[in-house]
């Protein structure tokens, strides 16, 4: 009965949300993602690729990444990194802020359908890339691109815009209005 009771629980929380799928057919491999709303109920040990959102007040820094499209700040772990402690220093890299009250509330979950190469064949069938947000606590005013084109500090509006451009069935658009929804709760209006 508590199973039904969660499985009721997470689909009226959630219905008002529709997250799209987004196949990736590449030559290395044939991907479905979206996203999933709820991270406690994700297997950690199939984290991969965290990343956040960092908010100044309302304001939301993207960064342009090399393929042109606006991201929040995140990627790959190094080491024995935590999540926490790579999307502390991607978003360094990525964007020059230091941020810190990380929340992660959902994750991409990436199912790899088809393994096309030797090259994707190293990487799981499913896993999950870690979502959520954080504040920035400050800007480095001397920031240089290492990683990205460029980040851009915008208000809502200016996000969902840049987000749009995207070709992922608008998938990173309706996570970010979800995060962004998730943020002001926990924060209001700083």
């Amino acid at each position: 009965m508590n199973e039904l009771y969660t499985s009721i629980w997470f689909i009226i929380k959630y219905m008002k949300y529709e997250f799209p799928i987004h196949l990736i057919d590449s030559k290395d491999k044939l991907a479905r993602t979206t996203f999933i709303p709820e991270f406690s109920k994700l297997n950690s040990k199939l984290f991969v690729t965290p990343f956040v959102f960092s908010f100044e007040g309302e304001n939301v820094m993207l960064s342009l990444d090399k393929n042109g499209w606006w991201n929040p700040q995140g990627g790959h772990q190094e080491g024995n990194e935590t999540i926490n402690e790579t999307v502390i220093r991607e978003a360094n890299e990525e964007a020059g802020v230091i941020i810190s009250d990380i929340k992660f509330v959902g994750a991409i979950e990436f199912d790899t359908l088809e393994f096309r190469s030797l090259k994707s064949r190293n990487y799981p069938k499913l896993s999950y890339l870690p979502t959520g947000y954080s504040k920035i606590i400050s800007i480095i005013s001397n920031w240089i691109p290492m990683e990205t084109k460029d980040c851009k500090l915008v208000n809502y509006n200016e996000a969902l815009d840049l987000l749009q451009l995207r070709d992922d069935n608008n998938l990173m658009y309706e996570i970010f209005k979800f995060i962004f929804e998730e943020y002001k709760r926990n924060y209001g209006k700083n």
